[in-house]
């Protein structure tokens, strides 16, 4: 269940970014809204599911908790320094003409810029949760567990 709302997040997010990136007639705010809502839904499903380790503090987690979830969070941003990195280098010659345009958006753009910033937070905040909870192990059923076979 957790690797299928792991793939519906991502999938979400790449409808997002598809629509605004080939301008799809039905990329209208409430169909935006709407998938991004979706993504709030499935990222919520997983910090449940992962009981919010990944934002745990230490006082609630014990040796192994902390384990994983310092390893998630390393794997995660090591993930984003490269598309991170990637960008800032992309965009780094037209620095002066940023900051020349007081860092204004078009009109045309604003769609694009609103819907990648709304993407770059979400997968900042919920790829540590989506390792854990990718990399869970599957519970065990509790009548193996007691020796009854099913």
């Amino acid at each position: 269940m957790n690797r299928l709302l792991i793939l519906c997040h991502l999938a979400l997010a790449i409808a997002m970014a598809l629509l605004v990136t080939l301008g799809a007639p039905v990329a209208r705010v409430d169909v935006l809204l709407t998938l991004g809502g979706f993504m709030i839904f499935t990222g919520a499903a997983l910090e449940i599911r992962t009981r919010g380790l990944a934002k745990a503090m230490d006082r609630r987690t014990d040796e192994r908790e902390r384990a994983r979830r310092d390893h998630a969070h390393r794997l995660a941003y090591w993930t984003l320094s490269f598309p991170i990195g990637f960008l800032v280098a992309t965009h780094l010659h037209r620095l002066p003409e940023i900051v020349n345009s007081g860092f204004a958006v078009s009109p045309e753009a604003m769609p694009a810029f609103l819907v990648f910033s709304w993407l770059a937070v979400a997968i900042f905040l919920s790829l540590p949760t989506a390792i854990i909870a990718w990399t869970e192990p599957h519970p065990l059923d509790d009548d193996i567990i007691q020796g009854e076979p099913s």
